[in-house]
């Protein structure tokens, strides 16, 4: 297994385009889809993940085997009205999707510890998210508490 490096920045599109591509495939997988999505949902998500990591508030990560990209993560630094009143910024992580046939390698572990390095760089108080039931182990293998949604306090 070969984990790309931290890929935020200068991101070519087309990884962008399978970072949504894995989003949306996590959201069917889930049955989070919520209904039909818009039509043009994947450029929605990548004009999104580009704004975002365009300001240094997002970051998407990608896992490689093979010259393939086969997992996903982002992260976002929750950035509204409200985090102002806070001494230290949250983060929140989503989208960690690996292709079926690579789970269990390590692949998301490997990403969502990436993910969280990235939010101590940017000197977050705590990182949440919300984890399937598949999911939830990993998680908590890395110290999220479960509850309404899962959190980490880093410090």
């Amino acid at each position: 297994m070969t984990m790309i490096g931290t890929v935020y920045g200068d991101l070519p599109d087309e990884d962008l385009e399978v970072a949504a591509a894995f989003w949306g495939a996590m959201l069917v997988e889930l049955r989070m889809q919520h209904g039909t999505l818009v039509p043009d949902w994947k450029a929605i998500l990548v004009a999104f993940f580009r704004e975002g990591l365009a300001r240094g508030e997002s970051a998407v990560f990608g896992a490689q085997m093979g010259g393939t990209i086969v997992g996903t993560a982002a992260a976002f630094l929750n950035v509204h009205a409200a985090s102002a009143i806070f001494p230290k910024p949250s983060a929140r992580l989503a989208g960690v999707y690996v292709l079926p046939e690579y789970r269990r390698l390590g692949i998301a572990r490997g990403l969502t510890e990436r993910a969280i390095a990235w939010c101590r760089t940017k000197d977050c108080a705590h990182v949440r998210l919300y984890a399937s039931p598949m999911g939830r182990p990993l998680y908590e293998s890395l110290g999220f508490v479960a509850g309404l949604e899962m959190r980490l306090n880093l410090g």
